[in-house]
């Protein structure tokens, strides 16, 4: 990761996250890794949003944890077609912004 950049570690936890899930997604398939592997996904996906937020914004920090709310200002910034998520958790967002 570029170093100068000083929202990489969200991109990295975000990325450590998802090879976490990926490992125990490949290595153990009953429920309770079942729901260990959706919080690593939700979990990557909200860091992922935070650092896009921020590359675009230059914020210091997004707060909060709530879903809707973070992808509501993800869609505000990045409303193009290519820049759409599609993940397991699109309940938890709602889709009318």
């Amino acid at each position: 990761m570029n170093n100068d950049n000083k929202y990489d570690q969200y991109l990295s936890m975000s990325l450590a996250y998802l090879e976490i899930g990926e490992y125990s997604a490949q290595n153990n398939n009953n429920g309770d890794y079942q729901n260990a592997v959706a919080y690593q996904l939700f979990h990557a996906l909200e860091l992922f949003v935070k650092y896009a937020i921020l590359l675009k914004t230059k914020k210091s920090e997004v707060l909060g944890h709530d879903f809707s709310i973070l992808f509501k200002k993800y869609y505000e910034l990045y409303s193009e077609e290519i820049y759409h998520i599609e993940h397991p958790f699109d309940w938890f967002c709602r889709k009318d912004y």
